[in-house]
């Protein structure tokens, strides 16, 4: 349902808990999640395009759609540093994105 929910588990042995930290609602299919930087911020692929959420604001930071005439994004992959991703879409279309500033290339 597009439903991103961010969990902290406490870890103590006498009464470990999970308890919910922030959730996002984001539009699409959430193809890709991972962590974009030290500032608590990740990056979301989903199938319409790329969102970045703070988990310190509890919030997306910014969205940023992929071209529709691309068709939809089906699967994404960045390089270790994260500093750029290539998005394949359901056309057969391959985008390069600059993950520092978030723009396709």
């Amino acid at each position: 349902d597009g439903t991103v929910s961010c969990l902290r588990i406490d870890a103590d042995i006498e009464s470990a808990s999970l308890d919910v930290v922030c959730e996002f609602g984001l539009k699409g299919k959430v193809i890709e999640f991972s962590k974009l930087n030290e500032n608590q911020q990740f990056l979301a692929v989903t199938s319409i395009g790329f969102y970045i959420l703070d988990l310190n604001e509890s919030k997306p930071c910014a969205f940023y759609p992929s071209p529709v005439e691309h068709g939809s994004i089906c699967c994404f992959i960045h390089n270790p540093k994260q500093k750029w991703g290539v998005a394949g879409t359901s056309k057969g279309i391959y985008s390069c994105w600059d993950l520092r500033l978030v723009i396709e290339i």
